[in-house]
């Protein structure tokens, strides 16, 4: 009995100490990876949490169903688990769009008859995207800064000449 709590508290610490880090960028689509290794079936429930919200149910899967009513409106329609989730053990979460707001630390849950059978940790960063100019946007200023101050030349230096000896 101590050799398995040591098992599973080891197991738990593993996840825990090998905290991945996704990065994302704001207003796409991010998937946080969780591959399941055990059996998932009907009865077992895969919980995604925050602990720094409240409620801190991200999203939930509980009898084969995802349970909306049971998330943090900050995550309603935004998040969902692979139709295919209980027969793949891909427990992997996709959030969109994602938002600076997402950043933080998820928790994947899983439980069955109330008792722990994995659990993962990821830390999502959401950057913000880069409201700079593309060089596309770039090169447009220039050809346009270039024509007005060609249209200028022109009209300043040969046509006013032209149009005052007359």
């Amino acid at each position: 009995m101590k050799l398995l709590l040591v098992f599973v508290l080891l197991h738990v610490s593993q996840h825990a100490l090998g905290e991945q880090t996704v990065l994302a960028d704001g207003g796409r689509d991010v998937l946080l990876p969780f591959q399941f290794s055990g059996a998932v079936d009907k009865d077992s429930i895969v919980e995604w949490s925050r602990d720094d919200l409240n409620p801190k149910i991200v999203h939930v899967l509980r009898d084969g169903a995802d349970v909306p009513g049971a998330q943090n409106p900050r995550y309603s329609g935004r998040t969902a688990l692979r139709s295919d989730a209980l027969t793949s053990g891909d427990l992997s979460l996709t959030l969109s769009p994602a938002q600076p707001c997402d950043s933080g630390t998820y928790t994947c849950t899983v439980r069955k008859n109330g008792a722990i059978q994995d659990q993962t940790m990821l830390k999502l960063e959401v950057r913000v995207p880069d409201a700079g100019l593309t060089a596309g946007e770039i090169a447009g200023i220039v050809v346009g800064v270039l024509l007005a101050f060609i249209s200028g030349f022109i009209i300043g230096f040969i046509l006013r000449p032209r149009l005052s000896n007359k």
